[in-house]
């Protein structure tokens, strides 16, 4: 046999390189969606850490305004998506 020997095809090399080339590609595309998603990942963490560091920074009846007003936009806007425009229905 001829071990060590490099096997010189310009066709075998031409499909290596294309091969090479959609692997590169296909791994590109999967490294640019992880690090989109990351980027919306950093600004919700930035959200929340903003949040929370109100939340020990304010006083008691700050934290409790903060929590009365989530509550409230928490509410309407369940019953915005159960209802709808129109609201509740009378029963």
């Amino acid at each position: 046999g001829a071990d060590g020997v490099p096997i010189v095809s310009p066709l075998l090399s031409a499909a290596l390189d294309e091969a090479q080339s959609q692997v590169q590609s296909f791994f590109f595309g999967i490294r640019k969606d992880v690090f989109e998603y990351d980027q919306v990942l950093d600004q919700q963490r930035q959200v929340i850490y903003a949040l929370r560091r109100k939340a020990l920074l304010d006083s008691d009846a700050e934290v409790l305004r903060s929590l009365q007003k989530f509550c409230e936009e928490s509410m309407s806007e369940l019953v915005q998506q159960l209802c709808g425009e129109a609201g509740p229905v009378a029963s």
